[in-house]
């Protein structure tokens, strides 16, 4: 891995432009769960919190892993870095893998968002003292990791990779 590769690379990914609708999303996932708390007559807590975070927030780590890896590979010929690639003597691979690190922790810190929002609503200030809301976490880190490798190699594989990735 190189780090200059995988900053630069995470930084980009990480532009307000970008951002802004992960966080959005995070708002509108809150804002849900607090209707949801406000207009339920049971008591809401671990269990709720769990059906709506394997209902919704789970699919936030997939959706924006498709969108993050299409950056991967997309950036050779957007920005030019083929030629980067071509002069330097950093390998390819080190390039895809540097950059599909940084959108593995794009991907992680864009969909903890949508996670602390909804534990907050549901568990209050207590969510950080639940097992389950720090197992989500390490959850989510994984499925952003297995997502990415597995879309980074599909569009390795197909030209319109974004098609068969949101199949």
């Amino acid at each position: 891995m190189d780090f200059f590769v995988f900053w630069s690379t995470f930084k980009d990914m990480l532009r307000p432009a970008r951002v802004f609708p992960w966080v959005a999303l995070a708002v509108v996932l809150s804002l849900v769960s607090l209707l949801w708390v406000n207009m339920s007559r049971d008591p809401l807590g671990a269990v709720k919190y769990g059906v709506l975070v394997r209902l919704i927030v789970y699919r936030v780590v997939a959706l924006s892993a498709a969108m993050f890896t299409m950056a991967v590979v997309a950036q050779d010929i957007e920005q030019k870095t083929i030629v980067y690639t071509v002069t330097r003597t950093t390998p390819r691979s080190v390039m895809v893998v540097s950059r599909t690190l940084a959108a593995v922790a794009a991907v992680a810190l864009m969909s903890w968002l949508s996670l602390i929002g909804v534990g907050y609503v549901f568990l209050g200030g207590g969510m950080f003292t639940q097992g389950m809301f720090w197992m989500d976490l390490v959850i989510m880190l994984l499925g952003a990791g297995a997502y990415c490798a597995l879309f980074v190699f599909v569009t390795l594989v197909l030209n319109r990779a974004m098609l068969a990735i949101l199949f």
